[in-house]
Formats: C-alpha cells, sequence, structure tokens
C-alpha cells in the first residue's frame, strides 16, 4: 500500500466491489450453481472484504499519524473509533451517524461528557455517511479503560 492516505472514493469502490461479489455469491447459491464455480466467487467475496478492510485501516492509521495519537482498537467498538495520545489517555473519539445512532444523538452525547464536535471530511467507514471527530475541551482527564462509557 503506497504512503497515499485512502480517498472516500478508493473506499466507496472497494465497498462496491464487496456488494456486487456478496451478489454474485448469492446469486450461485439460488440457482444451484456447482461448488468450485462457487468456490472462485467466495473467493473474490473474500478478497474485496479483505482490500475494503485494508483501506479502511489505512484511513485510520493515517487519521492518527497525522493527529500524533495513536489508534485504540481494543477500546473501540461500534461506530466508534478510539484515539489515545502519547500517555494513553483519550485524545479523540471518532463517531458515525447511522441508523442507531443519530446524528444529534451524538452532539447531546458529546456535549454531556465535555466534549468538542466536528464533522470530518468522510467516513472511513461508509464513504457516503457522517462521521464526527469528538475531542475533550480540556486537558483529557480519562484513560483508554474508560473511553467506553463516554460516548
Amino acid at each position: 500500500m503506497s504512503n497515499t492516505p485512502p480517498t472516500a472514493e478508493d473506499i466507496q469502490a472497494a465497498l462496491d466491489e464487496i456488494a456486487a461479489a456478496d451478489c454474485a455469491v448469492w446469486k450461485a447459491r439460488r440457482e444451484k450453481v456447482p461448488r468450485p464455480e462457487r468456490a472462485a466467487l467466495e473467493r473474490r467475496f473474500n478478497a474485496a472484504a479483505k482490500a475494503a478492510n485494508a483501506l479502511e485501516n489505512a484511513a485510520i492509521q493515517h487519521f492518527a499519524k497525522c493527529r500524533e495519537w495513536n489508534y485504540a482498537p481494543k477500546k473501540s467498538g461500534h461506530h466508534r473509533w478510539v484515539f489515545l495520545d502519547a500517555n494513553k489517555r483519550v485524545a479523540g473519539i471518532v463517531r458515525h451517524s447511522n441508523y442507531s445512532v443519530a446524528r444529534e444523538e451524538i452532539f447531546a452525547k458529546a456535549k454531556e461528557n465535555g466534549f468538542d464536535i466536528e464533522q470530518l471530511p468522510f467516513s472511513w467507514w461508509a464513504p457516503r455517511g457522517e462521521m464526527f471527530l469528538l475531542t475533550p475541551k480540556k486537558e483529557p482527564q480519562t484513560s483508554a479503560n474508560g473511553a467506553e462509557e463516554l460516548i
């Protein structure tokens, strides 16, 4: 992978390939295509998923590196990415709005927990969605272990 971070278009193209490959696999199953032919379609799907994950991870690492933060995957969760400063304190949390977590809920929780919020240019998880960076309003006081309760 190059040093150039992936763009929203790169990630969307990878997600589109996953969707196309998934459709091909399911169509083959419905039509009872012989197993060897289905296996090739399943390999295409797995390769597409691996490529999309690599792009997402590259975008996350680039985001962290630009801010001199570290990504904390073990502290992150569904639609939430936690980033730590050099002292292993929460420096930022990235949230993605979706069907289960509305933009208004993210803004309310951020305010309630003392975070500033800014909308990021694109979402590495779903480029057509919205992604927000929440940063503590003052010096981070929360350890990585407390990040799950914040937002």
